[in-house]
């Protein structure tokens, strides 16, 4: 039997830090991976995230996505909720989005599958700065 905690604690593994340069800005860092799926589907995994007292480091992003829970029982929302949890634990941002864009084979009635879920500390609040952030790129 697999033991879902110990498959996250080594999931959770791969996302390594370091010191944010300076904790007193509110910055927003933002990294893009791409997923492989079953029948073919492409799912862009995009991150934004305010640090608090750490940062990402950007290839361990291209390490985790591999160990994600893939498969048939494994929706897009799921996905999201597991990036969303996993970089919680390891970053503990102000601010954190997490989007999955599913793309589907072009013969698939549904072609596209999008998922943003959002959370931040309590208290925290920086409104103009996260009504200024671009829109992620359709």
């Amino acid at each position: 039997m697999v033991d879902q905690a110990d498959d996250r604690r080594q999931r959770r593994l791969l996302l390594r830090t370091r010191p944010a340069p300076n904790s007193r800005i509110d910055a927003v860092t933002s990294l893009v991976g791409r997923l492989e799926g079953p029948a073919d589907d492409v799912t862009d995994v995009i991150v934004r995230y305010i640090a608090d007292r750490d940062v990402l480091l950007p290839e361990s992003l291209g390490a985790f996505l591999p160990a994600l829970p893939r498969g048939p029982s494994v929706s897009v929302e799921d996905l999201a909720v597991t990036v969303l949890d996993d970089l919680n634990d390891q970053l503990v941002p102000r601010w954190i989005r997490v989007h999955l864009r599913c793309r589907r084979p072009a013969a698939s009635a549904l072609t596209r599958h999008d998922v943003v879920i959002e959370e931040r500390q309590p208290g925290w609040d920086n409104a103009s700065l996260l009504s200024r952030l671009p829109p992620v790129d359709d």
